[in-house]
């Protein structure tokens, strides 16, 4: 995808929030705002959850090669000797000489059992948010986050956007921008939007009329502030849930034309009683749509 310059409004893929924090903290430039539609504990919990999930996977891997090593020191099988007691009169139990001539094949002494070499497989790497460094830190203070837990308070704040009251401070001081490889350069400021779509869903907004209301308010701000506009809606579905979710799934969801009394559900059944238009068709208006590259930060880094 072309990441340096957003000459139209972009709705990426569903991304993990934590990887598109990770993206926003090494490709984004200064100033770029994101505005996260969820209040500020909902954001921390849904972030804890996700970091813990991706977490899984490596403490499996640490305990299995924890457990891996502690196996093998069991695994040679040390062949004992007893030594005969020639003072006891005990009979011969070996077998005749006759049955090993003195001129064949002699059998062969026991050799030590070995297991086969394990394999100790390498533990994955944490997310690296959990490993901030000196220039993650540096960056992080001079993103503007804003937590807007309902459509009105997303309304109102795009309508005054933007304005002199920003809590991100021009760096005193040019830092030097992390390297970054020919593929992955450092993006224009951006105006990212996070759970757009989850943010009108079971309100009275979530149709094609309310999300068009919001679409242009959000097209309107970037433009005034000179950003580039990007939405990225969650791909986990909820903050327990371990499925994800592709872009067809979310382009494809419907909504009602008509806001309020108008798109009621149908008594009983899923979907809406009146026209629907799919939530692709919708914001195709106003944004093109790209596949984001948060796989490559998922226990990774940029």
């Amino acid at each position: 995808m072309d990441i340096n310059t957003y000459p139209t409004p972009t709705f990426f893929s569903p991304a993990l929030l934590s990887d598109l924090l990770q993206f926003i903290i090494n490709r984004c430039s200064y100033p770029t705002t994101l505005i996260i539609c969820a209040d500020r504990a909902e954001f921390l919990s849904s972030l804890i959850q996700d970091l813990i999930q991706q977490q899984r996977p490596y403490q499996s891997d640490l305990q299995l090669q924890q457990h891996t090593t502690e196996d093998s020191h069991d695994t040679i099988a040390v062949p004992t000797y007893q030594k005969p007691d020639r003072n006891k009169n005990s009979p011969d139990t070996r077998p005749p000489a006759a049955a090993h001539p003195p001129n064949g094949p002699q059998p062969e002494p026991q050799q030590p059992q070995h297991s086969p070499p394990q394999h100790h497989p390498t533990p994955g790497k944490p997310h690296p948010l959990l490993t901030p460094h000196l220039s993650q830190l540096s960056t992080t203070r001079h993103i503007r986050t804003i937590f807007v837990p309902t459509v009105s308070h997303l309304r109102a704040f795009l309508s005054l956007f933007p304005d002199s009251s920003s809590s991100a401070k021009t760096p005193p001081h040019p830092r030097p921008p992390p390297p970054l490889t020919q593929r992955q350069q450092r993006t224009a400021p951006l105006l990212v939007v996070f759970s757009f779509l989850a943010l009108h869903r079971h309100t009275s907004e979530w149709s094609a009329q309310g999300l068009g209301a919001s679409a242009a308010l959000l097209v309107e701000a970037g433009r005034r502030a000179g950003l580039g506009v990007v939405l990225v809606e969650s791909a986990s579905p909820s903050s327990n849930s371990t499925s994800r979710l592709g872009m067809a799934d979310v382009l494809g969801e419907r909504v009602p034309v008509l806001s309020g009394g108008s798109a009621k559900r149908a008594g009983g059944e899923s979907g809406w009683t009146g026209m629907t238009v799919n939530v692709g068709r919708l914001l195709r208006r106003w944004f093109r749509f790209r596949d984001g590259e948060w796989h490559g930060y998922v226990g990774g880094g940029g």
